[in-house]
């Protein structure tokens, strides 16, 4: 969890979208900085457009929404708000971009030890039959902010976890778990306050001075292909 204050990760985002080609003016601070505080938003929105829906709106206060727009035909997305104070248009790289930088900077780093419920609307129908009973979807975070193999330097891999309560055992493959599939925080690991803080802070600056985005933001063409290699056995 980053000990930077609010302007100061405005400030690191606002540099990393630049490196990548997007501009920000500064009536976009406070949108970013909203983004950048409801994560949850950046996951639907983002979702939503790997889903192939043309739209998703989230409710802000009063009657004021928060509209997100995709035309694929168009290669072209658009945020804006419903009473046009504010909007963002440009490709859509440029919104997966937005997205995965907004995760890239605000997304906290859990200890290892957290217990986490995914997010099971994310699985394939077989998967959900799978953890329909309890202790349901629950895993345990064991490793954290895995770099790639070669080819895939842009990306790191946010967490590696084994399956609560069985933890771990001889022969079974790791889970491997981005922050779009954490759904909930059941149990903090331990943290000192000190080492802890100290490790996460250097995993998160390693992260932004590469450029590296979650495996989330794949595109499904580069997600299969890294796959299919990592079932070869090519990956560790």
């Amino acid at each position: 969890m980053s000990d930077k204050t609010k302007q100061e990760l405005l400030v690191i985002l606002k540099d990393l979208l630049s490196r990548q080609g997007l501009t920000s003016k500064q009536e976009d601070d406070y949108w970013l900085q909203y983004l950048g505080s409801h994560l949850e938003v950046v996951k639907e929105a983002y979702l939503a457009y790997r889903n192939h829906e043309r739209f998703y709106v989230h409710q802000l206060l009063l009657s004021d929404k928060l509209i997100f727009q995709f035309d694929e035909q168009a290669d072209s997305a658009q945020i804006e708000t419903r009473h046009g104070g504010w909007s963002f248009q440009g490709t859509l790289s440029d919104f997966v971009t937005l997205m995965a930088t907004i995760d890239m900077v605000y997304a906290p780093i859990y200890p290892i030890g957290t217990v986490v419920d995914l997010d099971m609307d994310l699985f394939p129908d077989f998967l959900r039959e799978l953890f329909a009973e309890e202790p349901r979807a629950k895993v345990m975070l064991t490793g954290r902010k895995l770099d790639l193999h070669e080819g895939y330097e842009g990306y790191t891999l946010d967490y590696t976890a084994r399956l609560w309560p069985l933890g771990e055992r001889l022969g079974s493959t790791q889970l491997r778990v981005s922050n779009l599939m954490i759904k909930k925080v059941i149990a903090l690991g331990y943290h000192d306050g000190a080492w802890e803080s100290r490790v996460a802070n250097a995993l998160h600056q390693k992260q932004l001075n590469n450029l590296q985005r979650s495996t989330a933001f794949m595109s499904s063409e580069k997600a299969l292909a890294y796959y299919h290699i990592d079932l070869e056995g090519e990956v560790n």
